[in-house]
């Protein structure tokens, strides 16, 4: 009797070790989704900056025939701030800080922060963070950071 009190202790340690384990499974899974929609919309973001040149930039919101462009205006701190849906496409953006109220739909937020100050003239640092997602606190979002050199003078203005 004591050996199948052991061998019943021994099991229930194992168990408990790998019911453990799920937490850090899922949110392992869940970053896994997030990050290529997170890449996405950062290189989709930085093509359509790069794309145009000075005042006439834009960004391209929606897909196929319904995609409409609309003029990016950073603030005078160089930041704006994009509400991408779950497949990284563009649905609003705001030239404040903070974003008050994100659409429903919107599952990331992409802060664009641009310094014309590298030292080289014409070529501006553009900083693009995403966070995910977008409806959680501050706090309890993801991050992800990437940072390109465009050849086209910013600020836009």
């Amino acid at each position: 009797m004591v050996e199948v009190v052991i061998a019943l202790g021994i099991v229930s340690v194992g168990v408990v070790a790998v019911l453990g384990l799920f937490p850090l499974a899922l949110g392992i899974a869940r970053d896994s989704r997030e990050e290529p929609r997170a890449t996405f919309a950062a290189r989709k973001l930085l093509a359509d900056l790069e794309a145009g040149d000075g005042p006439g930039r834009s960004i391209h919101a929606g897909s196929g025939t319904s995609a409409t462009a609309w003029p990016v205006a950073l603030d005078s701190a160089g930041f704006a701030t994009f509400a991408c849906d779950g497949e990284g496409l563009f649905l609003r953006w705001s030239a404040s800080n903070a974003l008050a109220s994100p659409p429903s739909s919107a599952s990331l937020l992409a802060d664009v922060r641009v310094d014309p100050s590298t030292g080289i003239p014409g070529l501006s640092r553009v900083e693009v963070l995403v966070r995910a997602p977008a409806a959680a606190p501050p706090n309890r979002q993801r991050r992800y950071v990437f940072v390109a050199m465009l050849r086209h003078g910013f600020p836009l203005e």
